[in-house]
């Protein structure tokens, strides 16, 4: 269940880490979109990953250790996974991006991903998964 005016809190979560640069567990895919969860619904759904690592390779060994390849498969294990055209504002989506899937938050016809310098905003069109938030 999606939280009271979401919208708003969407908008400056958004705001927040618009010019924030990507670092490995502090402001990464995974931190970003675990951290809208929690904002979004009060809690998370991947608590293993939740502030747990510092670089890929242990975010990579956190996922192995509790069974899964790759993060696609244990989001699709968790959350109700919908085409990436029904994706609506505030729903988790993913991309490929040099060889991995990278993960981001629908924002309606554009999505914000966690880029090297700032933000980065793609169109939906370019998603490959999508998964239901709240």
């Amino acid at each position: 269940m999606r939280s009271d005016n979401w919208e708003h809190k969407l908008q400056e979560y958004i705001d927040k880490y618009r010019q924030t640069p990507l670092e490995f567990g502090t402001h990464d895919c995974c931190t970003f979109t675990i951290e809208w969860e929690k904002v979004l619904t009060g809690k998370s759904t991947f608590p293993e990953f939740d502030r747990t690592f510092k670089s890929l390779e242990q975010g990579k060994e956190i996922l192995k250790k509790v069974g899964f390849k790759n993060w696609v498969t244990i989001v699709n294990s968790r959350l109700e996974r919908i085409r990436p055209i029904q994706a609506r504002r505030g729903d988790l989506v993913s991309m490929k991006f040099q060889g991995a899937y990278c993960m981001g938050i629908c924002l309606g016809k554009m999505c914000a991903f966690v880029g090297y310098d700032k933000m980065e905003f793609i169109s939906k069109e370019q998603m490959k998964y999508a998964w239901r938030f709240g």
